[in-house]
């Protein structure tokens, strides 16, 4: 785990000190979440928002990356209770690109690499007021022994449409690599799907 937060935290430093040569782009868009796990697998549905950055490495060749934050949202039936599940990540991805110009206003990407996400907030509450905290293991009557590791990894690709060099229309798919269940006894991973639009500046 701290292997893992050292290479978080210097591929976002590494990104952050060399946005003065990129081409920046903002996008709105819906994230699925598929939660694969093995007593109870579900999925979560929500929206995200995100700033992205390219750079030109050679002819078509591009290495891009950002910052994106996404909000998911669940109910969940258990026993004669509904558990509504709110999830916030932040996330960095990095991915490198090839683009095929398909007319002088249309440019097809396709795009493939990792995603480093941070998780910020993971609760459920139901209507009898109990609320549990994945990350802190804190419920109304003390504490329990099933909390999720903030950090993950995915790895993964997808499809992007430049239009008229000001519109990116960007579809995706990405695995998650790591096991987030802080006991080790039920493995839980997340993925990621995601459908946006983006202006480029």
């Amino acid at each position: 785990m701290v292997h893992m937060k050292k290479l978080f935290l210097f591929v976002f430093t590494i990104l952050v000190a060399s946005t003065v040569k990129a081409q920046f782009s903002a996008s709105i868009g819906y994230i699925n979440i598929p939660v694969n796990d093995e007593i109870d697998p579900y999925y979560t549905n929500g929206f995200s928002i995100g700033l992205d950055y390219d750079y030109n490495i050679v002819d078509n060749l591009n290495i891009s990356s950002g910052l994106g934050m996404s909000m998911t949202f669940q109910n969940v039936e258990d026993s004669d209770t509904i558990f509504h599940v709110s999830i916030l990540n932040l996330s960095i991805p990095v991915d490198f690109s090839y683009g095929f110009s398909l007319s002088p206003s249309m440019k097809l990407n396709i795009y493939a690499g990792p995603t480093f996400v941070i998780g910020l907030l993971n609760k459920a509450n139901n209507d009898y007021g109990t609320s549990v905290d994945y990350y802190n293991d804190n419920i109304p009557e003390g504490k329990f022994d099933y909390t999720l590791k903030r950090f993950n990894l995915l790895l993964g690709g997808g499809l992007s449409l430049d239009i008229k060099e000001k519109y990116r229309i960007k579809i995706g798919y990405k695995k998650g690599l790591l096991d987030l269940d802080n006991s080790g006894e039920y493995p839980y991973k997340t993925d990621m799907i995601t459908a946006s639009i983006g202006y480029i500046f």
